[in-house]
C-alpha cells in the first residue's frame, strides 16, 4: 500500500493531514469503511464508502452467481462508474485488514444487516441484477 492509496481520507484538519503518516491513514480508512456496516450514516469519506460497496457487490455476486469473491474485487470494472473504487489487486493490504475485521465482527451477512445505507446498497445490487 502507497499513501496514494488512502490519502483522500481527511481529518479535517489540512495542517494534521499533511503530518499524518500513511500507517496513520490506513487505520483510518479501515476504521471508517467497517463503520459503513455498524452505524446507520457514519462520518464516511471517500474512498472508504466504495471500499464498503465493492465489498458488498463482491459478496452478492459470489452468492448469487457463484463469483470468485477476491476475483470479482480485483475487477477494475466492478463499480466501473466510481471514480473512487480501487480494486483488490491496487490495494490488497487495505482490503485483507478489511477482509479481516469484517470476518471478526461477522458483518458479512449484508442482507440481514439492519444499517441503513447498507439495506440500500443491498436494494440497488439487486435492482441492478434484476434479483428483485
Amino acid at each position: 500500500m502507497t499513501e496514494a492509496d488512502v490519502k483522500p481520507l481527511s481529518t479535517g484538519n489540512p495542517a494534521l493531514d499533511e503530518e499524518m503518516p500513511p500507517s496513520a491513514w490506513f487505520n483510518l480508512a479501515c476504521r471508517k469503511t467497517v463503520s459503513y456496516f455498524e452505524q446507520d450514516w457514519p462520518d464516511i469519506v471517500q474512498p472508504c464508502k466504495s471500499y464498503a460497496v465493492a465489498l458488498v457487490y463482491a459478496r452478492l455476486l459470489e452468492r448469487y452467481f457463484n463469483e470468485d469473491f477476491i476475483t470479482v474485487l480485483s475487477d477494475p470494472e466492478l463499480l466501473f462508474k466510481d471514480k473512487h473504487f480501487v480494486p483488490y489487486s491496487a490495494n490488497s493490504a487495505l482490503y485483507d485488514q478489511l477482509i479481516s475485521m469484517m470476518t471478526y465482527r461477522e458483518l458479512w451477512d449484508f442482507e440481514s444487516n439492519p444499517i441503513s445505507q447498507v439495506q440500500t446498497t443491498v436494494r440497488y445490487f439487486k435492482k441492478e441484477f434484476l434479483l428483485e
